[in-house]
């Protein structure tokens, strides 16, 4: 893989040209290998067998990544997978003295554990950390890791120190991650109609579609009727009906607008908001799904599937960007409001 992005740093592999910078930034300084299984370096060619090592590893498709300064692109530290299980893993990372405490490392673990379950698909993600090394353990637990047992480290002075082992499944990992994404909205867009408020909200499913080409669908919706003329981009998605539940619903409504058999992978929160104008609450559910197939071509089976004029294949900064472009106004400003909380998720993932 290429790179990932944080706020402040880049993601990406290890490369001979670092050589240096990992000896100047990190390796050779005691205080940062204290509780790891390998002695600072005197020398930066000590390092440099190592380095090509862990080059090989990220060539062979294992994530290996160097923490990097985003305008340098200094390398500053690492992180990576130190252990594969059938359906887990094991990170573990370390970094220049000189940004330590200042939020660095809670980026790269951040993004790095949303990428390992998120694209790979990992079930659970170990971690361990020395009893005595307060920093990581706190660090460690803050993203919901919980306590294992008590297990033995290496350590390149003692041979074996006591130690700490967490576990934090994908499950638990999203439910604390977009715990956040449960939002409620207002519409201040339109009057509300002189019936009141219908009985019942509709539920809605909708996803973030993603192809094999990994670019995600965005409709380009067309509309003159009582909400007014507008032009927006929309996810793919719909009401769902009777006895269905929320995924089969999504997956039905991506073969009528698509023509396409998805997989929805992640359930990534939801959002409760109102068209004042035709008195209807709606609660919206979304997903992350894959495209399975193409299965035929699209029927557009409801009203509001004749309201697609198009369907747009983007990356994901893309579908962010388009999005951002929706008017600040009546439905594709509601839309918009609805929908890039969870585009956002995504953007820097190209």
């Amino acid at each position: 893989m290429s790179k990932l992005e944080t706020p402040r740093f880049l993601l990406s592999p290890l490369k001979e040209e670092d050589l240096e910078d990992m000896y100047l930034s990190y390796a050779r300084y005691e205080e940062v290998t204290r509780y790891l299984t390998w002695a600072p370096y005197s020398a930066k060619e000590e390092g440099r067998d190592f380095l090509l090592s862990q080059i090989e590893r990220e060539k062979k498709g294992e994530y290996v990544m160097g923490i990097r300064e985003k305008e340098s692109g200094r390398l500053i530290g690492s992180i990576d997978v130190v252990a594969y299980y059938p359906h887990g893993i094991q990170i573990g990372y370390v970094l220049s003295p000189s940004y330590w405490r200042k939020g660095v490392m809670r980026e790269a673990f951040s993004r790095s554990l949303f990428y390992l379950f998120f694209e790979k698909g990992y079930d659970y993600c170990l971690m361990r950390a020395d009893e005595e090394n307060t920093v990581s353990n706190a660090l460690i637990t803050s993203f919901g890791f919980h306590f294992a047992k008590k297990i033995l480290v290496k350590n390149y002075r003692y041979g074996f120190r006591m130690g700490n082992l967490y576990s934090l499944s994908k499950k638990e990992y999203f439910s604390s991650y977009l715990g956040k994404y449960r939002i409620k909205y207002s519409d201040e867009e339109y009057p509300l109609r002189k019936e009141g408020w219908e009985a019942k909200p509709r539920v809605i499913a909708r996803a973030i579609v993603e192809r094999e080409d990994e670019k995600i669908a965005l409709h380009e919706v067309v509309r003159d009727d009582i909400f007014g003329k507008d032009q927006y981009v929309e996810t793919p998605g719909g009401g769902i009906k009777w006895g269905e539940r929320l995924e089969e619903a999504l997956i039905r409504e991506c073969e009528e607008e698509l023509g396409m058999l998805v997989s929805p992978q992640i359930y990534l929160g939801s959002v409760e908001d109102e068209y004042r104008l035709i008195g209807r609450k709606n609660i919206t559910h979304y997903f992350y799904a894959k495209v399975l197939k193409k299965n035929a071509i699209p029927q557009k089976v409801s009203r509001g599937d004749s309201l697609i004029a198009n369907t747009l294949w983007l990356t994901k900064k893309e579908a962010y960007e388009k999005m951002k472009e929706n008017a600040n106004a009546r439905v594709p400003f509601l839309v918009k409001r609805r929908e890039l909380p969870f585009l956002e998720l995504f953007k820097e993932d190209n």
